[in-house]
């Protein structure tokens, strides 16, 4: 569409100029307001570029519109019109006028297509151009061509293969978390996506990268989490730059610590638009479809991500080549991967409740996942436990130190709270309960916390696990009685 002319009006109220401004622009479908604010230009070759202060928005001024005035008449020389250009002033009118919402909503901009919940309950693949409906504006750069849905599996199959993953479970784990980030519905948040393994370099780092390249195009670079304002400030500029993958990598957890951020645990609850301030500006950028990735070693969550996580684990006692190398065959088949995702996405059925695993947390991601990944891959690998919530990891650990030994609630409790030497074996259990004043309401927690993890699995490494059992139920005159007990018939490596 050719650029339309706008005509300057030097004595015009600021409000009638920004209003006129956008009139001219809006039916272009080159400049778009956000759903929680900002602004994104639509170049024709180069794609979404987003528009977040009023320098950024001067410089757009020439592809939005041709700008014109009046020459009064001289002399001789008639009235007559002349090319022109709007002032600083004049450009800040319209960046801060609410006549802004005369823009059509841009949701999201993407490089590929995404499947689209339509209100009949059916799905449908996002066209080229701007998706009305949905308010998602779908780019493809010369030369590319549109994606197109795939009906094979092979190449999502073979890239995750030579990943040492402890069992088949964490790895459909991983396939549904991909399959729900083709998808883009307000009501399907992803989790927060935890990989996790028993030793360094077996190929947490590349497994993150590999999930980076087939979603967006390119291995992204680690955030910075040693300091809660430089991951704001490193998810802001992400979120500035029109970015939606976040990756942590190789956190460092010291002490018997758990990893906690608070910051984190409200951005994955804050809906399906997240938003964060930049620091050093007086602003906040938002991101749609925000999806983060973190990776450690044997690592421990606090409960408030822990709730907000799916976990895949991997588990090799030694570092060996992973054949294929998943984020070489990602980079290489890129568009084979991300085409056999959205057909498996598209030829599952409506997203209906689902009745498993009752307690996580995602019920619309895993009413969509689920019945995919399970038809072709086999169950997700999702407990009623996390395996990584700092608690559940200390009560197993203490566990594993007494097995086959019938217990109470008061001898756990005075072995988790006991402080020994220096700082204690387990911080999360002695900060929960010592946070109880009244030492007859942390022996009832106690007893609580183990009810509510008896009949509960932990394997430490494929096919070998403690289980948590309860030996005597409570009576009025004595508390239960507990046991931790060796289980070898689990997912095998």
């Amino acid at each position: 569409m050719p650029r339309p002319q706008f005509r300057r009006g030097l004595l015009e109220p600021k409000n009638e100029f920004a209003r006129r401004f956008f009139g001219h622009v809006a039916p272009t479908l080159r400049l778009f307001r956000g759903v929680s604010g900002g602004l994104t230009f639509l170049h024709p070759q180069e794609g979404p570029q987003p528009v977040n202060t009023v320098e950024s928005l001067f410089g757009k001024i020439p592809d939005l519109v041709d700008v014109v005035e009046t020459r009064p008449a001289r002399g001789q020389m008639p009235e007559q019109d002349v090319d022109s250009a709007l002032s600083w002033d004049e450009v800040r009118w319209i960046y801060a006028s609410e006549n802004m919402d005369m823009l059509p909503v841009l949701t999201a901009a993407v490089l590929e297509p995404v499947v689209i919940p339509k209100a009949d309950g059916s799905l449908a693949l996002s066209k080229v151009g701007y998706n009305p409906g949905s308010g998602i504006y779908y780019h493809v750069p010369a030369p590319r061509k549109p994606l197109e849905p795939s009906e094979s599996l092979v190449h999502l199959t073979t890239c995750f293969s030579g990943v040492p993953f402890a069992d088949e479970g964490w790895r459909n784990n991983i396939l549904a978390w991909l399959l729900s980030a083709v998808v883009y519905d307000p009501l399907l948040e992803s989790p927060l996506l935890s990989i996790d393994g028993n030793n360094r370099g077996i190929g947490k780092s590349s497994l993150a990268q590999a999930l980076g390249v087939i979603l967006t195009g390119s291995a992204p670079a680690p955030l910075d989490a040693s300091r809660g304002d430089e991951l704001t400030k490193g998810i802001g500029t992400r979120f500035a730059e029109g970015q939606r993958f976040l990756f942590i990598d190789n956190l460092s957890l010291t002490d018997g610590k758990s990893y906690r951020n608070e910051r984190l645990a409200s951005l994955l609850t804050s809906g399906h638009s997240k938003r964060v301030r930049q620091l050093g500006f007086s602003r906040s950028v938002s991101q749609t479809g925000v999806l983060v990735v973190i990776t450690f070693n044997s690592g421990k969550l606090d409960t408030d991500l822990a709730t907000r996580a799916l976990t895949s684990k991997l588990y090799s006692e030694v570092s060996k080549p992973m054949v294929p190398y998943c984020l070489h065959y990602a980079m290489q088949h890129r568009a084979e991967i991300y085409s056999e995702l959205l057909g498996l996405a598209l030829r599952g059925p409506p997203i209906t409740p689902i009745d498993k695993y009752p307690n996580f947390r995602y019920r619309r991601f895993l009413a969509f996942t689920a019945p995919r990944i399970e038809k072709h891959f086999g169950n997700l690998s999702i407990s009623e436990i996390s395996v990584l919530d700092d608690l559940a990891q200390e009560v197993f650990s203490w566990g594993l130190d007494h097995v086959g030994e019938v217990f109470g609630a008061s001898e756990f409790l005075r072995a988790v709270t006991h402080a020994g030497q220096g700082l204690p074996r387990y911080p999360a259990l002695s900060e929960k309960f010592l946070n109880i004043i009244s030492e007859r309401g942390r022996l009832v927690s106690a007893g609580r916390f183990l009810s509510a993890h008896s009949g509960h699995t932990e394997f430490q490494e494929p096919g070998k696990g403690i289980l948590l059992s309860v030996v005597k139920e409570a009576t009025k005159d004595s508390g239960a009685s507990y046991r931790f007990s060796e289980v070898n018939n689990g997912p095998q490596e």
